[in-house]
């Protein structure tokens, strides 16, 4: 039976570690060997055990917080991988393709068996050279999106390891808001002690300028004037420790209460029935400034969940014949404009369901899993 390490940085569930445990049992059910090396503790660790994942202690920070150099996690993964020897690493994220790459070229060296590298590139950012030529060492690279592999490539990624594949969605999991039951539908409204009339209008992502916090706030204050019954649903925590993230979050919060809009909204951190609160919003708002492939824009969409997003990265090919209402980035004023014209009519709002429910299904995870299933089948072939 041929085995897979999957390689992950932090032991806490956003898009990526979600995209991956939705793949994982798909994985397994065709004959591979799953384990997943992830820090010890946390949700991640959580939710591996869940699904019967094999979970392989491994962390790139000291226990004080502090991260080991790049040298010594590198020797670190390179002990790691000499004692469980998968004939696949799948590394997660940029940054444990990174990681990753100079560790494999030395393993295989001179060495009969040969270990696949698989990078994952799930991030659209700016890469030095010696980056590049450290993701440049894994045998092969998978983009998101298009856009993030043009990108990439554009920085001088090896075009010819790369291959783009979409990450995949549970639709048995998220379902359209119309099969839902009007008692869960209030739920919501009972848990923030909200008038039944008020309109939720959901944003999910991590508390930070490239999600564009700031961009939804200032669209609130063009639309709760115009539409009082509106009322925003924040669901994200901030990760960054950094002072200007800090900076970043706090002085949304402030704006909100200057402009009086405290009741017009509720921070709800972390949520893991974000499948349940969807199927209780009248759309989804995504703000963000640059996103390789939003997997909340995928879950949305499955929810029969409209959706005004920015166009940016990846997201005009989640929805590339009007799915959704697409609007420039660090642009409140269209933005709001969008949502009101979503809360202002029930028939393009039921329009816009339709049509991304339908677009959907190019993204459900069982036709997803079967592009990685068999590109881990040709790798264990060569």
């Amino acid at each position: 039976m041929p085995s897979i390490l999957y390689l992950c940085e932090y032991g806490s569930v956003n898009g990526g570690e979600n995209s991956l445990l939705t793949l994982l049992p798909y994985v397994k059910a065709a004959g591979f060997d799953v384990s997943v090396a992830s820090p010890e503790t946390g949700l991640l660790a959580e939710r591996l055990a869940e699904i019967g994942i094999r979970h392989i202690p491994f962390s790139c920070w000291k226990d004080c917080g502090e991260r080991f150099s790049l040298d010594e996690n590198r020797s670190r993964l390179g002990s790691l991988l000499q004692a469980h020897a998968p004939d696949i690493l799948h590394s997660n994220s940029l940054s444990m393709s990174r990681l990753s790459g100079p560790v494999l070229r030395e393993l295989n060296d001179g060495s009969e068996s040969q270990m696949t590298g698989i990078g994952h590139l799930r991030d659209i950012i700016k890469l030095n050279r010696q980056v590049i030529t450290d993701l440049n060492e894994q045998t092969q690279l998978i983009a998101v999106s298009q856009a993030t592999l043009d990108f990439h490539v554009a920085q001088g990624l090896d075009a010819k390891k790369c291959v783009v594949l979409h990450n995949g969605v549970d639709q048995t999991k998220f379902f359209p808001a119309l099969q839902d039951s009007a008692n869960s539908k209030a739920s919501l409204h009972q848990e923030l002690q909200l008038a039944p009339e008020k309109q939720l209008i959901g944003w999910v992502g991590q508390l930070g300028a490239r999600k564009g916090l700031d961009v939804l706030v200032e669209a609130a204050k063009i639309v709760v004037p115009k539409f009082p019954q509106a009322h925003f649903i924040v669901c994200g925590t901030r990760h960054s420790v950094k002072d200007e993230a800090i900076a970043y979050v706090n002085d949304a919060y402030e704006e909100i209460k200057e402009s009086g809009l405290s009741d017009s909204f509720s921070f709800l951190e972390h949520r893991p029935d974000i499948d349940q609160l969807m199927r209780q919003w009248c759309m989804l708002v995504h703000t963000a400034k640059q996103e390789p492939l939003g997997r909340v824009l995928l879950e949305a969409a499955a929810s029969g969940l409209p959706v005004v997003a920015t166009q940016v990265g990846g997201t005009a090919e989640i929805f590339p014949n009007e799915e959704a209402i697409l609007v420039e980035p660090h642009q409140p004023a269209q933005t709001a404009e969008s949502i009101l014209q979503l809360l202002r009519s029930d028939e393009l709002r039921h329009s816009y369901s339709e049509k991304v429910l339908a677009r959907s299904h190019y993204f459900a995870i069982d036709s997803i899993a079967e592009s990685f299933v068999s590109l881990y089948q040709t790798a264990v072939k060569e």
